[in-house]
């Protein structure tokens, strides 16, 4: 009787120790694909904001242009982290800046919130993502002038 008590005891103590382990959720298709790459701007336009550097109120880049914008915008660098969280490169190379992601509406929209950027602060549709391209459309309230709303759209591409 004895030896059975120390028996029960025994394991008692053994699998009463067991560390819980939570289950890892896996990633769905839509987060594999943003947080796989480091995304450099393709295509990129901002309607009705104007600044210095747009007197129309419309600001467009394409990648491999060359002047005022190319320089704003050839060197930006955006990578999104699996813990939800964002990190990007400014234009010239030297300005960094994070804030956090999620994705909204069964993945079909995505919320960016505290880089401090006009016009990427906020709520897109995704119109396609996948392991090489991010396009985004949404609009935007103006920061920089005060007509109201702004549209975003903006195609990015893994660096390669």
């Amino acid at each position: 009787m004895k030896n059975l008590t120390l028996i029960l005891l025994v394991n008692l103590l053994f699998f009463s120790c067991k560390k819980t382990e939570t289950p890892v959720k896996p990633l769905t298709a839509n987060e594999k694909a943003i947080t796989a790459s480091v995304w450099e701007i393709k295509y990129f336009k901002l309607t009705n904001f104007k600044t210095p550097l747009s007197s129309t109120g419309n600001i467009e880049y394409t990648k491999g242009q060359t002047g005022a914008l190319a320089e704003g915008f050839s060197k930006a660098r955006v990578s999104f982290k699996k813990d939800y969280t964002l990190s990007a490169i400014g234009a010239t190379g030297s300005s960094s800046y994070s804030g956090t992601w999620s994705f909204l509406n069964n993945e079909t929209k995505i919320n960016i919130q505290g880089t401090n950027l006009p016009g990427v602060d906020g709520d897109a549709d995704i119109v396609q993502l996948n392991a090489n391209t991010m396009i985004l459309k949404g609009d935007r309230t103006a920061t920089v002038n005060e007509t109201g709303k702004s549209e975003l759209f903006l195609e990015l591409i893994p660096v390669l």
